[in-house]
């Protein structure tokens, strides 16, 4: 299932088929076999769930009751949420509408065709009780009920209490709000597959190759040689499994350090790269990203529990993600554990150029972790090289202490409410978990076995935070093909829970274009 939130566009909606260019720019793609709701307050769309179509065996009243029973109240906490629109769209069987979608191959849909969906619409019909009755609708009042074919598509007729024939799917494509959305660089993807591979954020476009290449070379290497470090520390004995060992929460607490400034590095980019330059944002990433450092975080990925903590590193704060660690038992605060040998934690050997600042920084993350360090310095005013991002997390974690009025029974149930969705009130921090999940896009190529199976973990979590659980499914699927763990986001998606905050608008996810995009535009009265 997927939930989106709300994109601001002036266009005026005036048809059936505006409506359903809306829907389908929300999406990015042509939704199959899908059911979506549209949710309306006064003047204001959004936002929209889409949901797979029911089986022979589901219980129609059911499943069109949790969809209703996704939708928030209100939208920002005060337009009460009223009316919808539902969209039924078929399977495109034959690739028809594919067909009529691409003006070299568009014809004439042939009788059998229009029947075809006629037919489907037929069926359809019998849903309309459902979808009047506000035991099943929470009360919500069916502003439209719309047919996409594979061919022609079907609104709903309030006078004659039925589905009536409204056009072709290619007229979509004539909507102003269509047009207005190609002007602006925007597109409608055949497939959710599709929509995924233009991605304004892929980390893989450059302008040189094989600059690209190189630094995707010397991050593998540095991937595989830290791999075979852990290996070799762990066969002498430390187990990384055993989690209330001081050396794991000792390494860990400072692998955290290294995912925290290389998420706000990429972060920063993001914040603040052109739109234009969009199509080398790989090559600015990897500039800031040391290949050492690419190959060092991949390889840190060497247990389930790190997945956890890195994500709740980005969702939350790094220092919540070190005081959990905490409660693991191994307090890797303690001075008394900073030792040479066995008990120093694994780290790169460098941050990279220029080695003149280098009397400017800790030798290590564990000496600020242990107030051993204090000439750390600040930040540069221009904020573009590694080093500064390396400063503000040494400086973030020498000044943060424990909050003694919680226990650390307290921070690990806070991270599990965090990352399940179960939490009441807190908001992950999506330009965190947006800035990480493009990270782990960079670090791919460095990875190979479990890590690249953790990595895509990772991703598939951060796209079931959002409320995009069917490409969440996808990356987890994925990621299964080289990690064989069982988590609780394979629970989720097998059972088809969802965040609580995608009901409530003012946590749910609301960002621009690309990760999962819809928000408040008027509609015609």
């Amino acid at each position: 299932m997927t939930s989106q939130n709300f994109n601001t566009v002036k266009t005026c909606i005036r048809t059936c088929k505006d409506m359903a260019a809306i829907m389908l720019h929300q999406l990015g793609y042509w939704p199959q076999e899908s059911f979506v709701v549209v949710a309306l307050a006064g003047h204001n769309i959004g936002p929209c769930v889409r949901i797979d179509l029911p089986g022979p065996e589901d219980n129609t009243a059911a499943y069109l009751h949790r969809i209703f029973s996704l939708l928030p109240a209100t939208i920002d906490g005060a337009q009460p949420i009223d009316r919808f629109i539902a969209f039924y769209c078929t399977a495109d069987r034959d690739n028809l509408r594919a067909r009529q979608t691409a003006s070299g191959t568009r014809t004439l849909p042939s009788t059998s065709e229009r029947k075809r969906d006629a037919a489907i619409a037929h069926r359809v019909e019998r849903w309309l009780p459902l979808l009047t009755n506000p035991t099943v609708t929470g009360g919500l009042e069916c502003f439209d009920c719309i047919v996409l074919g594979d061919t022609t598509i079907w609104e709903l007729s309030h006078e004659q209490n039925g589905l009536i024939f409204a056009g072709f799917v290619e007229d979509i494509l004539m909507s102003p709000y269509h047009l207005a959305q190609t002007v602006r660089g925007e597109s409608i993807a055949a497939t959710a597959s599709e929509a995924r591979t233009t991605n304004p954020w892929d980390t893989a476009a450059t302008a040189d190759t094989g600059a690209r290449e190189d630094w995707e070379a010397a991050a593998e290497l540095w991937y595989r040689t830290y791999t075979q470090e852990y290996q070799l520390r762990y066969a002498e004995g430390e187990d990384p499994h055993l989690l209330q060992a001081h050396s794991y929460c000792q390494q860990k607490g400072a692998e955290l350090c290294y995912w925290e400034t290389a998420l706000e590095a990429i972060r920063w980019v993001m914040r603040t790269l052109a739109a234009d330059q969009r199509t080398t944002v790989g090559d600015r990433m990897r500039q800031l990203l040391p290949a050492e450092v690419a190959g060092y975080l991949a390889a840190s990925l060497n247990t389930y529990g790190t997945i956890n903590l890195v994500t709740y590193c980005a969702a939350a704060t790094l220092t919540d993600s070190l005081r959990v660690l905490e409660g693991y038992g191994g307090r890797f605060t303690d001075p008394a554990l900073t030792t040479t040998g066995e008990g120093t934690a694994i780290e790169p050997g460098s941050y990279g150029a220029p080695p003149r600042r280098r009397n400017t920084l800790p030798s290590s993350f564990l000496q600020t972790l242990h107030g051993k360090q204090h000439r750390v310095g600040s930040p540069s005013g221009v904020r573009t090289g590694w080093h500064d991002w390396v400063r503000r997390t040494h400086l973030t974690v020498q000044r943060s202490a424990t909050d003694v009025s919680q226990t650390q029974t307290d921070y690990a149930e806070a991270m599990a409410r965090l990352l399940c969705g179960t939490d009441q009130t807190a908001t992950p921090r999506w330009e965190r978990l947006n800035a990480l999940e493009v990270l782990c896009s960079l670090l791919i190529p460095a990875a190979c076995g479990e890590p690249l199976g953790r990595l895509r973990i990772v991703q598939a979590w951060i796209n079931w935070m959002r409320g995009t659980s069917s490409y969440a499914n996808l990356l987890n699927e994925e990621a299964h093909r080289h990690v064989q763990e069982h988590t609780p986001l394979d629970d989720a998606l097998q059972l088809g829970l969802l965040p609580l905050w995608l009901g409530d608008s003012a946590r749910c996810w609301r960002g621009p274009a690309r990760f999962s995009v819809l928000n408040v535009y008027p509609v015609a009265t």
